[in-house]
């Protein structure tokens, strides 16, 4: 039987599951075709979708998200991703932050250890990406900046974020 990454449910318990693969009537797992869908539309060289596109589809579905939901999307992924993709986090949402009125030292005087968050430190993130829902308009400025310039990171780290940036291309 196959199941659900996420929860070890039954993927034939799953509405709406599509779990046979069509070129061999075989079982699959719904993300690793999810994953196949994404890789064709938005991976680099010889993807279906142009970098506007993709920041087009971003945004939107972006844009619909509340910023608890955002960022527990981010949090999620903490504890999966490279360094360098949480260093560069820390620093998109701290641009994003500045570019919203947030200097460094009011995020750290609000309890974030920014410089810990900037080396890529789990808890010290996630301090910053909570801190960030004060600032809705900047948290998903730093979202889209993010998602758009690494769609591979949701590809691999963020599966349910990924089903909503693909559902703004009819997948």
């Amino acid at each position: 039987m196959y199941y659900s990454r996420e929860n070890r449910t039954p993927l034939s318990d799953v509405e709406g599951a599509d779990i046979t693969n069509q070129a061999n009537g075989t079982e699959d797992f719904v993300f690793d075709n999810l994953l196949g869908v994404a890789k064709s539309l938005l991976g680099g060289a010889g993807g279906d979708a142009s970098p506007e596109q993709v920041a087009g589809a971003v945004s939107e579905h972006i844009g619909s998200l509340n910023s608890g939901d955002l960022v527990n999307h981010f949090i999620g992924m903490i504890p999966n991703l490279p360094e360098g993709a949480r260093t560069q986090l820390a620093s998109t949402v701290m641009s994003a932050l500045a570019k919203a009125g947030s200097s460094a030292d009011s995020v750290e005087d609000a309890g974030v250890p920014v410089v810990s968050a900037m080396s890529g430190d789990h808890a010290a993130l996630g301090a910053l990406l909570e801190h960030a829902t004060s600032n809705p308009a900047g948290l998903k400025d730093a979202a889209i900046q993010y998602i758009s310039n690494n769609p591979q990171i949701i590809q691999q780290y963020a599966p349910d974020l990924l089903k909503g940036v693909l559902s703004k291309f009819g997948v």
